[in-house]
């Protein structure tokens, strides 16, 4: 079932369901962050197409949006090819049968060797412990700029139940240790916690 059908029936859904449309409507509000921070780097006075690889894509409702918003045959002036990676193949099917301008490829973001002008990844890096090296890695397949959102300065105590099962708190070290050449901290009201930042980063 489409997205913006599960999201006009949600208040009479339960459970997994309604788990399901909140994760999606909060993708779709984080790919609309994006698409600014997108439309501003890629900036042209032409018309430009450009290939995008999008990591952690889940269910590629974020993706959609991005792919629909920068369309190949659109009037934007930048057009975007976008692809869809998740390491887990758990909604490849039915994002493959549901966004059909998607290419949706499962596997892991350190197996992916070729190259794409842009490579996103939002809101996934922080659940992993060491994001790191996925970082530099996406920087080095990408041609053009990698574009990373995340939540900024997430209060992670051991001690209490962690509903979001995040495992890394992004804050100074970690920008210390790889230094984007841009860093914006925002409040977004799809994030329940805290603010959230988007880092753009140069090829390695």
């Amino acid at each position: 079932m489409p997205i913006f059908d599960r999201l006009a029936r949600s208040v009479r859904v339960r459970g997994e369901e309604r788990d399901r449309i909140r994760a999606d409507a909060q993708s779709l509000g984080f790919a609309s962050d994006l698409c600014t921070v997108l439309r501003e780097e890629l900036a042209t006075d032409g018309t430009v197409r450009y290939s995008l690889l999008d990591v952690g894509a889940r269910t590629a409702a974020g993706s959609n949006l991005v792919a629909q918003i920068f369309h190949p045959v659109s009037y934007a002036q930048i057009k975007l090819d976008v692809t869809a990676l998740d390491i887990d193949p758990t909604h490849a099917d039915e994002a493959r049968a549901a966004y059909p301008d998607v290419r949706y490829r499962v596997g892991d973001v350190l197996d992916v060797t070729d190259r794409f002008d842009v490579v996103t990844c939002s809101h996934t890096l922080e659940h992993v412990a060491r994001p790191g090296p996925l970082l530099e890695h996406m920087r080095s397949i990408a041609r053009k700029l990698v574009v990373v959102t995340a939540p900024y300065r997430e209060r992670l105590d051991p001690s209490k139940p962690n509903p979001s099962k995040h495992l890394y708190s992004f804050g100074d070290d970690f920008f210390a240790a790889h230094p984007p050449r841009r860093l914006d901290v925002y409040d977004s009201p799809h994030w329940y916690d805290g603010d959230c930042f988007v880092a753009v980063y140069d090829p390695a």
